[in-house]
Formats: C-alpha cells, sequence, structure tokens
C-alpha cells in the first residue's frame, strides 16, 4: 500500500538534506532510499543492521570503510542534515534547535548517531565537545545553512527521491550538479 505522499515528501526532504550535506562535505556513502509503499522492503540490508521492531522510513545507506577526510564536526552535522531538510521544507525562518519533538517525530537515530560521534571524539583526546546540546545545536543550524545555500540540489534529490525511493550516490551526485548549474528561472519584469 503506498505511503500518504504527505509523509514520503517529509521523509525525502529528510533524507535528502543528509545526502546532500555528505555531498557537500566529501562523506562518502552508497545510496539514499525512502519507503514508498507500506511493506517497501529495505535495500542493502539495512532491515538486519536495525532492532527488532524498528521500521525504517528512510535512509541514507552508509559505506563500510572508515570516513577518511572529514572532520568530526561535519559527522555531527551531517546526523542533524535531515531535521535541517525537513525544517527547509516547513519553511522555517531559522534553523532552531533539536528538541523532544524532533526526537520523537524521527530523529532518535540522528540524535544517537550525533552522540556517538561526540563521545568519540571526546575519548580520542581531542579538543573536548563539552556541551552535548549546545554542539548539536550549531550542527543542526551549520546543516540547515548549507543546505540554504544548496536549496536547488536539495530540492531536486528530494523530488527524484519521492519519484523513484532510491538513488545511488552517483545519481545524487549528477542530480545535484545539474541543479546546480541550471540556470535561475526570472519571472520576465513589465516595463
Amino acid at each position: 500500500m503506498r505511503r500518504p505522499r504527505k509523509n514520503v515528501r517529509k521523509t525525502a526532504w529528510h533524507e535528502a538534506g543528509h545526502a546532500v550535506h555528505a555531498l557537500e562535505v566529501g562523506m562518502p556513502f552508497a545510496g539514499v532510499w525512502v519507503r514508498l509503499d507500506s511493506d517497501e522492503v529495505p535495500p542493502g540490508g539495512l532491515a538486519d543492521r536495525l532492532d527488532a521492531g524498528v521500521t525504517p522510513m528512510g535512509a541514507v545507506l552508509r559505506v563500510e570503510e572508515p570516513i577518511y577526510n572529514v572532520s568530526d564536526y561535519d559527522l555531527i552535522a551531517n546526523c542533524m542534515a535531515g531535521l535541517a531538510g525537513e525544517r527547509i521544507l516547513r519553511g522555517t525562518k531559522t534553523a532552531g534547535k533539536f528538541t523532544p519533538l524532533a526526537y520523537s517525530s524521527g530523529c532518535a537515530g540522528d540524535w544517537a548517531a550525533a552522540k556517538s560521534y561526540i563521545e568519540q571524539h571526546n575519548a580520542e583526546g581531542k579538543s573536548k565537545f563539552l556541551y552535548l546540546d549546545r554542539i548539536v545545536n550549531r550542527a543542526v543550524e551549520s546543516a540547515w545553512k548549507l543546505l540554504k545555500e544548496c536549496s536547488r540540489a536539495h530540492k531536486a534529490v528530494a523530488e527524484a527521491l519521492i519519484e523513484r525511493g532510491y538513488l545511488s550516490h552517483e545519481e545524487c551526485l549528477r542530480i545535484a550538479k545539474a541543479a546546480a548549474a541550471a540556470p535561475l528561472e526570472v519571472a520576465p519584469r513589465d516595463l
């Protein structure tokens, strides 16, 4: 059974936020997926890697190899790029903060991943991210700003996900580059 278009759209903008942010910071991923039908099985063995009872609505499929040349902060910001993408869809004027509502409405996994990156960063003896909430909120803002700068690419990837459900890394890159290179549509002025 087809999921309601409103739900698919929200998920697509969320996952496109992660994907476009990853493209911009050079973070590798295999592909991005949005569940179009209620009974659809996630690709890439994703379901096997999740806790029992978890039904993903979408995901960026990560590569198994270690991630090099991406800062710890960019990894944390990528976790928050999905939330930033949803807020852009809603037309928010500012990035806002990570709230309990965001956690309970689909960003719990993103929060857990961000927290894990912060804990790993702090354990490695690097400069400490002292305040978890503060760094996460800064990451939401950073991701939101980047996605606003890449708004045409973000929208194009989200729309392709709504239409097709799955995009490989290469397809995302091609779509994002084509959208960024497209001329701006300007309404003719009456003289």
